[in-house]
């Protein structure tokens, strides 16, 4: 079973890619691809400046989606960890009654596996339901206005072509999706790589002082 999931899973991974690939051939070869567009001067400050709004962003949808959340689904949630607790204290007062049933703990015992098996599908679908929810507003926000790409690049003048747009609202949409946490790792990543680059430069400058 887990060999056919992996490889019908394989067989969707190159679909999606196959499609990728496809479409950005037939756009370059019908000359519909824009032209490439230059970073901006890169400064650690600007990169900072872009990752900083988008995390502030992030922690605001985030509280949002919580909220959405809470309304929609704790409800349900509380429901069926109640029922949980309650056959959980059945089960040990059915182990402590003398005689024993094992017929009522056997009874017991698989309700029990069963609600647990119930409230593990529930987290499971809720999670689902917040990824589409966040994917959803942070496009939303993307779609008004809040873009990653467009300050860390810098566009010809003119307007910007609609497929940049496309792609930066997706991309910015997802990223912020992805919650405050993902983007706190943007900005360690982004830290810990100016300062390795000036560590080297500052031994390379030593190097050719020294020579």
């Amino acid at each position: 079973m887990k060999l056919v999931f992996g490889f019908r899973n394989l067989l969707s991974s190159l679909a999606v890619l196959g499609a990728a690939v496809i479409a950005s051939a037939v756009l370059i070869h019908n000359r519909a691809a824009p032209p490439a567009m230059p970073f901006s001067p890169f400064d650690v400050h600007v990169v900072l400046n872009v990752l900083g709004g988008l995390f502030v962003v992030a922690l605001m949808m985030e509280r949002a989606v919580e909220v959405i959340i809470s309304v929609l689904r704790d409800a349900d949630a509380q429901v069926l960890t109640s029922a949980i607790d309650a056959t959980t204290a059945a089960l040990a007062e059915a182990k402590q009654e003398t005689p024993a049933s094992l017929v009522k703990i056997d009874t017991l015992t698989t309700l029990l596996s069963a609600q647990k098996k119930t409230l593990d599908d529930y987290r499971i679908d809720t999670r689902e339901t917040t990824y589409c929810i966040s994917f959803t507003l942070g496009v939303a926000l993307s779609l008004v206005g809040v873009r990653g790409l467009l300050g860390l690049l810098m566009p010809p003048p003119g307007p910007v072509s609609g497929w940049f747009r496309l792609v930066d609202i997706l991309i910015t949409g997802a990223v912020i999706a992805g919650g405050s946490d993902g983007i706190h790792k943007m900005v360690t990543a982004v830290l810990d790589c100016f300062s390795m680059v000036s560590t080297t430069m500052t031994k390379k400058s030593a190097n050719v002082a020294a020579s």
